[in-house]
């Protein structure tokens, strides 16, 4: 589960990049990688529940480092896998999404199945 944190919480209801917000938080299953930026551009606080790094065995970190983009030597370890996932920076959404050339109406569009 993903719990996310409004940049301006107010109390109630509210939509924020395709999100739906109670009382300044949501908790989402999936989030689009581009939609996770975008949140984070904006202020948003997106906090990952559920398992921590340390409880996963290494293929699973080295399945997570991969998605995340973060290179892996073959040799690492599980402490070095959990190193270089906690060290690597924050993807850029210009790099993944040209926010520019996507109107808010497409962020406010339902999202993909399966992804929030």
């Amino acid at each position: 589960m993903i719990r996310i944190t409004h940049p301006r919480p107010h109390a109630g209801r509210q939509r924020f990049l395709g999100v739906e917000f109670v009382d300044g938080t949501a908790e989402v299953a999936d989030l689009h990688p581009a939609r996770e930026q975008a949140l984070l551009q904006h202020g948003a606080a997106i906090e990952l529940e559920g398992v921590p790094l340390e409880d996963l065995s290494a293929r699973e970190l080295r399945e997570l480092a991969v998605d995340e983009g973060i290179d892996v030597p073959k040799k690492a370890n599980k402490a070095q896998i959990i190193a270089l996932i906690t060290a690597a920076p924050v993807r850029t959404l210009a790099a993944e999404f040209d926010l520019a050339s996507q109107s808010r109406r497409e962020f406010d569009d339902a999202p993909e199945k399966g992804q929030v």
